[in-house]
């Protein structure tokens, strides 16, 4: 297919892909349904992800064995990952969900088995590619511990960004060909591949345009978001002059309404997004 007639598809995909996404988003109780788990699951993610952050702040440098505290520091680390694959895992077994039941158009489970497992084998690939790309990296370093090591990784951290964008574009249907054409995960990015190679600027035009609609209203409500917690906690600290107890109560409160509130528009926004974005794989699919 060529450049301009991928273009033209591409926009002309926009209306109808949107029209179908609103009109199942009217459907009594669908998006509500999507968004609650969705916003669930990212605020499940987020809670795991500080636990997870605070564990780790106890986790020491040291790693001699004849340190009393390596013990103690192996079973942080230890409870640093449980905690952020158990967050990851709800977070994509929820996306899956949401994919399965936006496709078929039927109430399906978010957290079936099958999706954790999916989510698992999916994270456990991902870690293991980063750890087959770090660990060399790493043993050259401490081999060589010079300026041009350093120089060397650098390079390396600077090719891997440059191709964050390409592999977004080639694994841009992932998580469909895992969730809804159930592939393993090599299966997966072979089908995202192709799908990609095959209604490539279809895909980029449809991409750009969605990424675009969302952030901005993403960004938006942010903004307005921030502005209202940023009155209300000058009004808490000086409430806090009065009485500390009272202000710092407040000031509290606040911080979690305004996590709450910014899960609930991410939530909506990525539930909006994956809707549209799932619909588009629908359409090229049967193409």
């Amino acid at each position: 297919m060529g450049f301009f007639e991928g273009i033209e598809n591409g926009i002309g995909l926009i209306g109808p892909v949107f029209k179908e996404g609103i009109d199942y988003c009217k459907v009594k109780g669908a998006f509500f349904r999507i968004a609650i788990r969705v916003g669930a699951a990212y605020l499940a993610y987020t809670i795991l992800f500080i636990i997870a952050a605070l564990i780790g702040s106890a986790f020491g440098p040291t790693v001699f064995p004849n340190d009393p505290k390596v013990g103690a520091n192996m079973l942080i680390l230890a409870l640093y990952l449980v905690a952020m694959l158990l967050g990851n895992l709800l977070f994509l077994s929820a996306l899956m969900g949401l994919m399965q039941n936006v496709y078929y158009k039927k109430n399906l489970p978010f957290f079936s088995m099958e999706n954790i497992l999916n989510s698992l084998k999916l994270t456990l690939f991902f870690v293991l590619v980063f750890l087959v790309l770090c660990i060399p990296a790493a043993a050259f370093y401490l081999w060589a511990g010079t300026t041009a090591a350093s120089l060397v990784l650098l390079l390396i951290l600077l090719i891997a960004m440059a191709a964050t964008i390409p592999l977004f574009i080639l694994f841009y249907y992932l998580l469909q060909e895992m969730a809804i054409g159930k592939k393993g995960v090599i299966g997966s990015i072979k089908g995202s591949v192709a799908l990609v190679r095959k209604k490539f600027w279809e895909t980029i035009v449809f991409g750009v345009v969605l990424l675009a609609l969302v952030g901005v209203v993403y960004v938006v409500s942010f903004f307005i978001v921030y502005a209202i917690f940023i009155v209300l906690m000058v009004l808490a600290v000086a409430l806090s002059l009065a009485s500390k107890e009272v202000g710092l109560v407040l000031l509290l409160i606040l911080y979690a309404v305004f996590v709450v509130v910014l899960t609930a528009i991410y939530a909506v926004m990525l539930s909006a997004y994956s809707i549209m974005h799932t619909l588009l794989y629908k359409k090229l699919q049967k193409k």
